[in-house]
């Protein structure tokens, strides 16, 4: 339900079957919000009809971790998907890491700085990071306000935040390139 819109049928059932689960009298009783969680030691109700701050207290205490149980899946559907986070992230550390050169092979000889001065003129140049950023008056501009819908203020609404990530890896790339070019002291936040 992309933007909170139920756009086709599957969206449509997947509303019906939460309002009809979770949206009921019973949610004013301190409703177990968790599926299937019978005897596996978690659980998160919907706390009793109080103040403002109490709810946020009760947020901010009741929600642990986020757990594969809460969705009504094994505990090892999670398994998977750390072993891949961690691949991932090993292997970005070996990518980076500095090479003895007394390897051979095409990247025999690579320091770290090397590597990184190949990812900045890549983001730079070959990427055109800057190039992406969006005028996002100029896109605003060039719709039709009449025709102007809820799926038209996602859009603009993506653009923006697009736009803010954009220019902020435009920015600190050229900080990281001017940093290596001894134009500016690197410092711990680049």
């Amino acid at each position: 339900m992309y933007g909170g819109h139920i756009v086709d049928d599957w969206d449509r059932r997947l509303a019906r079957g939460y309002l009809e689960n979770i949206m009921s009298p019973a949610i004013f009783e301190e409703e177990e919000l968790f599926p299937y969680i019978e005897g596996k030691n978690l659980s998160l109700k919907v706390p009793l009809p109080t103040s403002y701050e109490k709810y946020i207290e009760h947020i901010e205490l009741s929600l642990g971790a986020e757990t594969p149980l809460a969705y009504g899946l094994h505990p090892n559907a999670e398994i998977g998907f750390r072993t891949t986070q961690c691949l991932n992230i090993f292997n970005t550390i070996l990518d980076i890491a500095p090479k003895d050169s007394s390897e051979g092979g095409e990247g025999a000889g690579r320091t770290t700085q090397d590597i990184l001065q190949d990812i900045v003129r890549r983001f730079l140049e070959d990427i055109n990071v800057k190039g992406m950023i969006y005028n996002v008056d100029e896109v605003k501009n060039k719709m039709d306000p009449e025709q102007k819908g809820p799926y038209q203020n996602v859009f603009i609404q993506e653009i923006e935040y697009m736009t803010i990530l954009l220019t902020e890896m435009a920015r600190s790339i050229e900080e990281i390139d001017q940093g290596m070019k001894g134009l500016l002291t690197i410092s711990e936040k680049m």
